[in-house]
This record gives structure tokens, C-alpha cells and sequence, in this order.
């Protein structure tokens, strides 16, 4: 699934903003992985987004971004930055998920 962000460039007092018109594509917490969600792993913690009311709450450096809201061009910029890099991760982990459902199969019988 792709996420989209609709914007609308304004200048406001002769400076660039985006203004977040409408957001899609973003899952729920309940959604996505636990590895996700948790957000670390070996090395250190890494980005992750997820959907929550209006908004797409971005962990990591980046803040959160609001439906309905203008943000400076460079803030928007790393909140982008943070979004596919979050994009990425979650990749990755869908992918050893994946892979472990398919290995991960059968039926075990133990006697004790």
C-alpha cells in the first residue's frame, strides 16, 4: 500500500509552507507488527509511523503530521525523510515475516 499526503503550498509572512490538506495509506497501531511498533532493535531505535484520528504520528525525529495544518518546507521535508525511511522498516520486517510464515508450519506431537 502506498501512503499519500495531499499539500498545499502557501507563503505565510514570505515564508514556504505546506499546508497537510489529506492523508491516506497509513495503517493503525493495531495494524502493523509488533517489531514495528515496538520501534528497536539491535541497532538502536528506527523510525515508524501509524495512523491515529487525523493525523500520522511519526515516532522518531521527525514530529507527527495534522490534517489541516501548514508546516515549514524543511520541517515537512524530514518529516517526508522519516516517513519512507519508517516505509522501508516496515518493509523489511513483512518481508522475515513472511518468510517465517512460510517455514513456520506443520504440526508437533511431544511424549513426555
Amino acid at each position: 500500500m502506498n501512503i499519500k499526503i495531499k499539500t498545499e503550498k502557501i507563503v505565510l509572512r514570505g515564508v514556504a509552507y505546506r499546508k497537510v490538506i489529506e492523508m491516506s495509506g497509513v495503517l493503525p497501531k493495531g495494524e502493523l507488527p509488533e517489531e514495528y511498533i515496538v520501534g528497536r532493535n539491535h541497532s538502536g531505535e528506527k523510525p515508524r509511523i501509524f495512523a491515529q484520528g487525523d493525523a500520522i504520528i511519526v515516532c522518531s525525529y521527525a514530529g507527527s503530521l495534522f490534517v489541516g495544518r501548514a508546516y515549514l518546507e524543511a520541517d515537512f521535508q524530514q518529516s517526508l525523510a522519516a516517513i519512507k525511511a519508517a516505509g522501508d522498516h516496515l518493509h523489511d520486517i513483512n518481508i522475515r515475516i513472511k518468510h517465517l510464515q512460510q517455514e513456520w508450519k506443520g504440526e508437533e506431537t511431544f511424549i513426555i
